[in-house]
């Protein structure tokens, strides 16, 4: 894996660990005590150490992604899941398409893409 993560507050904790099991360079909110700070603090944090934010939280990063790009901000990129596409307790489903992306991409710079099973 090449890609670096940080996953967001909803997303499980579980998949810290398993992506990290596999060689990923992945840490969570979580870890760094960040719980409760705002979407765009998180988004800015994720920026600063070229970290693609992984999240459940589509709305509010699309609207926030839009609101960089219109300002000529950059981030690492946001990956975000659906329930229905892959629910949170998928941690092994949701690993493996991290681990597919990660593999195939070197920069997800300023995207902000949907997680699907490939």
């Amino acid at each position: 894996m090449t890609l670096r993560f940080y996953l967001d507050e909803d997303v499980s904790f579980r998949l810290v660990k398993t992506l990290r099991k596999a060689g990923a360079d992945a840490i969570a909110v979580r870890d760094l005590r960040r719980e409760g700070l705002p979407d765009v603090e998180q988004l800015a944090y994720a920026a600063s150490e070229g970290r693609v934010l992984v999240t459940y939280n589509r709305t509010d990063f699309q609207r926030l992604d839009a609101e960089w790009r219109e300002a000529g901000r950059g981030h690492a990129g946001v990956l975000w899941a659906a329930e229905r596409t892959i629910p949170r307790r998928d941690i092994g489903g949701l690993a493996a398409v991290l681990q597919q992306i990660s593999d195939a991409y070197d920069s997800l710079a300023d995207l902000c893409l949907p997680l699907t099973f490939q």
